[in-house]
């Protein structure tokens, strides 16, 4: 987005997303609908109220349009959405629809591995639809095409893809075994859905199904079971990490 003259501003949950905007004008809002503390639709009712005559554009980030979430998103005064996991194309295509263009900066800064409120989108097909064209016969444990795709052979962009993959799935697994260990099947939910969107955005199918099924298992409250599955993605984890290095040294050498 830095490339294309965007400049960014970050919140880590809804409370915090409104606080920025609290105090910063934006051209435009990219919300998570699943976020802790406060889900995306009340934190746009919220912002909404507090605009008083303004309209500042909002774009849902959802993993379920089809399933009734572009109804609730639209109801909630947001403008448009887009469906998870992203990809760069759907992306830019929403922000030129919405915003003017921009001037290319002479210099990009080097990006700040921290996790954005904002995650990745495809505005084709939602988690859900990943999930199941994927798991109807064995995943790929990781599609590299996915990331290739994605980057339109920007080497650039897909170390910096996987170096926020690997530090946001280091830091979401430690939470999630926090959650278990407390016995908090909200935010094992809530972690467990965010892992299973980065996982599909950078093609780790099988970490995907893993996250996908702890995901369900808590939405329930059922923790049974959820240290053995906690173990399994972290073991998938550190198959897909020694892969993503190999492929950005093969990279490496081949500049």
């Amino acid at each position: 987005l830095e490339k294309r003259g965007y400049q960014l501003l970050t919140a880590d949950d809804g409370e915090t997303a409104l606080q920025v905007l609290e105090h910063e004008t934006v051209d435009l809002v990219l919300m998570d609908c699943m976020m802790p503390r406060l889900d995306g639709l009340s934190a746009t009712r919220r912002f909404r109220e507090r605009e008083k005559g303004r309209w500042t554009r909002v774009i849902a980030l959802t993993a379920n349009a089809v399933g009734g979430d572009r109804e609730r998103c639209i109801a909630a005064g947001m403008d448009d959405y887009l469906e998870k996991p992203v990809r760069r194309a759907a992306l830019y295509s929403m922000l030129d629809r919405y915003l003017p263009p921009r001037e290319m900066p002479d210099e990009i800064p080097e990006p700040a591995l921290s996790t954005p409120v904002v995650k990745a989108v495809d505005v084709q097909r939602s988690e859900e639809a990943v999930i199941a064209q994927e798991t109807a016969k064995e995943p790929d444990r990781l599609n590299l095409k996915v990331i290739q795709d994605d980057s339109d052979g920007d080497h650039e962009f897909e170390s910096q893809l996987i170096q926020l993959f690997i530090r946001d799935a280091r830091r979401r697994m430690g939470s999630l075994e926090q959650a278990i260990g407390d016995g908090n099947a909200g935010t094992v939910h809530l972690e467990a859905h965010t892992v299973k969107g980065i996982c599909a955005g950078i093609g780790a199918m099988a970490m995907c199904q893993l996250a996908y099924e702890l995901e369900q298992r808590s939405s329930s409250g059922n923790l049974a079971g959820a240290g053995e599955l906690l173990d399994s993605l972290r073991a998938e984890y550190g198959y897909v990490e020694q892969q993503l290095d190999a492929y950005l040294q093969l990279q490496a050498e081949g500049e």
